[in-house]
């Protein structure tokens, strides 16, 4: 008899599961605008969702919010589902949305098999504003935008586009970041993702990668750049300062004539190459542990080479190009 038990409560327990089977289709939609001036801010907080950001010609800020989830609940009881709201509130010039979860609760016996969601934040304001933007998963895209930005994720991606800040500072955990037409400082920390930069002027940009690689083309601007674990890109820049420090990774450089250079390229394991227009003004020093190190230099002066090391002198030598690696090749060329 208790071998008959343990065989039939299996089954007993497996149709009383499946008779509490449900699924339920979640949708909320939300909307609030605010009247704004020069020096407002924006402080979103949009946990898992997308933000779409643009600007228009008004002095209103308008907030669009849409909510869809399906949920499907498998097992006995009952169970408050999870559902979404968004808090807006507004204190003199700081406007704050914060959007957030809610419902649950209850009890249930057995699994609650899945649940799905999605949800987006449209914006549309006066592009002086400023914003400083906290999310969990999802990706932001910000357009034709002139207020600053502050912007953390934990795992998605950013895209910038014709923004021009006086400030940029993104944090990211697990993402790309992509910006084409950006014109300010830019400030970035990325633990693991791609970055990846196209026609910009930047006056100052402070870049830290753990691990992912740094593309940049035909852009303008001053970098100090520390990457663990990626290979940096540098493609028709135009810069006075540059400062590359790579752990394990290769660094190729592009570099357009232009004002006195300061340039200091290091890695630890990898490859260096660095390409000069013709025109360039700078001494030189190269320093590899285990490498071979190739010049080409048709203006080239007072040259002193070794198997592991390089100095002289390009055009007139006036800036100065330091390059070190402890494991791998270095190429210093000179267009002609």
């Amino acid at each position: 008899m208790r071998i008959l038990t343990c065989a039939l409560l299996p089954s007993l327990a497996w149709m009383a599961l499946a008779s509490g089977l449900t699924a339920e289709e979640i949708k909320r939609d939300f909307h609030e605008s605010f009247e704004v001036s020069q020096g407002a801010r924006l402080r979103l907080r949009h946990g898992d969702g997308d933000v779409d950001i643009r600007p228009w010609d008004k002095n209103v800020l308008d907030i669009e919010v849409h909510y869809h989830a399906d949920i499907s609940s498998f097992g006995l009881g009952r169970r408050r589902h999870p559902d979404f709201t968004v808090d807006f509130s507004q204190r003199g010039d700081q406007i704050s949305v914060v959007g957030r979860r809610t419902g649950h609760g209850g009890f249930q016996i057995g699994f609650f098999s899945s649940r799905r969601y999605e949800y987006t934040y449209t914006i549309r304001g006066p592009a002086y504003l400023e914003l400083e933007l906290d999310g969990d998963d999802g990706d932001v895209r910000i357009a034709d935008w002139r207020g600053n930005v502050e912007c953390t994720l934990d795992d998605g991606d950013v895209s910038l586009e014709g923004v021009e800040a006086e400030r940029i500072e993104l944090t990211l955990e697990d993402g790309d970041f992509e910006a084409r037409g950006l014109k300010g400082d830019l400030f970035l920390t990325i633990d693991d993702g791609d970055v990846y930069l196209s026609d910009c002027e930047i006056g100052w940009g402070r870049l830290r990668l753990e691990d992912g690689d740094l593309e940049v083309e035909d852009c303008r601007g001053d970098f100090d750049i520390a990457i663990d674990d990626g290979d940096v890109r540098f493609r028709g820049l135009r810069a006075k300062e540059l400062d590359i420090r790579a752990n394990d990774g290769d660094i190729f450089v592009d570099l357009l004539a232009g004002t006195v250079l300061d340039v200091l390229l290091e890695t630890d394991d990898g490859r260096v190459e660095l390409v000069l227009e013709s025109g360039t003004s700078a001494t030189f020093s190269i320093i590899t542990d285990d490498g071979r190190i190739t010049l080409d230099l048709p203006s080239g002066s007072e040259i002193e080479q070794r198997d592991e090391s390089a100095s002289g002198k390009i055009g007139s030598g006036e800036g100065r190009i330091r390059v070190r690696t402890e494991d791998g090749s270095v190429l210093l060329r000179e267009l002609g």
